[in-house]
């Protein structure tokens, strides 16, 4: 349900720096959290050949006869980077169990979006596409190149599934 309670629902990070964690407090990032005490942040450093890439992910199972699944958060997008869209973050479901089916992303955005995303801005999608009873790997990522750094948050994440009883 949210960053603050890894022990309920873990997540994965895969990290371009090893020494620095995607998910911490707010006192230890600098940043004040939407919600306390913690967030994920992505990125946020330049990297040394082509990609600096950084990945937060859950594998989830989505209910059966689920009808729909409405995604809400907030995301906040620092930069120095000038180059425009040469990083960006995304959340998004992938399909794990099928590779070759096309991700849904939620929220997708680049450097060139700092402008209007400085503070916590709030996101919602609402998804009607058949996925009872699949597993979905709920992911949120950044890509950074070699030219200045962009930082992508994520706060107050939900993903809630609309579905009857049987």
């Amino acid at each position: 349900p949210n960053f603050d309670n890894a022990a309920i629902t873990p997540w994965t990070e895969i990290r371009y720096d090893s020494t620095i964690p995607l998910i911490d407090t707010a006192a230890n990032l600098g940043f004040a959290a939407q919600t306390p005490t913690k967030y994920t942040w992505l990125g946020g450093y330049e990297a040394l050949l082509d990609d600096a890439p950084d990945y937060v992910y859950q594998n989830i199972v989505i209910p059966p006869l689920t009808s729909q699944i409405v995604v809400t958060g907030y995301m906040a997008i620092g930069t120095s980077d000038t180059f425009p869209n040469s990083d960006a973050g995304l959340l998004g479901f992938l399909f794990p169990n099928a590779p070759s089916t096309p991700p849904i992303i939620i929220v997708s955005k680049t450097n060139s979006d700092a402008a209007s995303f400085s503070m916590w801005t709030p996101f919602a999608q609402t998804i009607v596409t058949p996925l009872s009873g699949q597993t979905l790997r709920f992911q949120m990522e950044s890509h950074n190149d070699f030219i200045d750094a962009t930082s992508f948050l994520f706060d107050s994440v939900s993903v809630k599934a609309t579905h009857g009883c049987p």
